[in-house]
């Protein structure tokens, strides 16, 4: 297999619970769902060699809740704080 150099791709979504079973129905093999300690919930879609990983918001209380430097979550915009 070529590396891309890329560990795993992800693919944010709304609504992870209805894509998860959109998967599982194609007959995707996947993980259990998981949450994140700041936020984002997580499901894993596993292939041979590599792992798509599905992510969406699980907890917006908790999404600024774990320092990264000057990146914030929510809100996107100030405007939208209002």
């Amino acid at each position: 297999m070529i590396s891309l150099g890329i560990d795993h791709p992800l693919v944010c979504v709304r609504n992870l619970a209805k894509v998860r079973e959109t998967y599982l129905s194609l007959g995707f093999l996947m993980k259990p769902p998981g949450m994140h300690p700041w936020g984002t919930s997580t499901a894993l879609v596993i292939f041979r060699n590599q792992l798509l990983e599905l992510v969406g918001i699980g907890d917006e209380r908790l999404l600024d809740g774990y320092p990264a430097g000057d990146f914030l979550f929510w809100p996107p915009c100030p405007a939208l704080a209002q």
